[in-house]
């Protein structure tokens, strides 16, 4: 009965790397291909804007600039790199680009604008306003509540301060009479 299981696996199992999807791959040029890499790559770094908690629609808005912001800068440096080297420029220059942060930045910056027009769009003043003063309510606390912990922090030094000096007053005056004792004669 194993026998027949495994017999009957190869052809019922699915493969990940099915020839029909590396054949579809293969048959795409190198600038198609290019073209591919560049969107997920901004694509993923355009997920990055979901983290922050600034709400659905402006997360949005900031992805979409920041997609957009990457994919032009990527595609900008690889017409510059292809009209400087063709072939290895297009392929060098963004990746340049890449490791000196410039993709990064540029989406970064697109990314504010996104959310500074959704902003201007569709938060009111007062909203905008409101947030701004629970957000610095929660700094004053956080204020508040460092420096009791810093208070806090200096009294146990103090005390232990405190301490250490009378058991260091003891320990002379100890040495003192003893020192004393040893200089008295009998």
């Amino acid at each position: 009965m194993s026998v027949e299981i495994v017999r009957a696996a190869p052809q019922t199992a699915r493969m990940a790397g099915a020839p029909q999807t590396l054949n579809m791959f293969s048959r795409l040029s190198p600038r198609a291909l290019g073209i591919l890499g560049a969107g997920l790559g901004s694509g993923l770094a355009a997920a990055d804007e979901f983290g922050d908690g600034d709400g659905l629609g402006k997360d949005t808005a900031q992805a979409s600039a920041r997609f957009l912001g990457d994919l032009a800068t990527t595609g900008g440096l690889a017409f510059l790199g292809s009209l400087i080297a063709p072939g290895v420029g297009t392929v060098a220059l963004p990746a340049l680009g890449a490791v000196l942060g410039l993709q990064d930045r540029a989406g970064k910056g697109a990314a504010g604008i996104g959310g500074g027009i959704y902003d201007a769009l569709f938060n009111r003043p007062e909203q905008v306003l409101e947030r701004k003063l629970a957000l610095a309510r929660k700094m004053r606390e956080f204020d508040q509540e460092t420096a009791d912990m810093n208070s806090e922090r200096m009294r146990q030094m103090m005390m232990l301060q405190t301490g250490l000096q009378g058991q260091l007053n003891n320990q002379a005056d100890a040495n003192a009479l003893l020192q004393g004792l040893s200089q008295a004669r009998y």
